[in-house]
């Protein structure tokens, strides 16, 4: 897991997760296909999500449920 300050970035691909995050053997995943080993478009969907959502802080408002399963 990193972390730097606040932030929180993935072990799969490097991404600062906004959400919360896929966890597995003490390591965060932004998603099911970081978790997984496999290439992840979270990146390109960040610049969608705002940094706080209006109902939870530090969680996107609009992740699809599927990614923020825990494993």
């Amino acid at each position: 897991m990193v972390r730097y300050r606040d932030t929180l970035w993935c072990d799969g691909c490097g991404v600062e997760i906004r959400w919360k995050p896929i966890v597995k053997d003490q390591r965060n995943y932004c998603c099911i296909r970081c978790l997984n080993g496999e290439v992840c478009d979270c990146a390109e969907i960040l610049e969608d999500y705002p940094t706080k959502s209006s109902k939870q802080p530090g969680i996107s408002a609009n992740l699809p449920l599927n990614n923020m399963a825990d494993v």
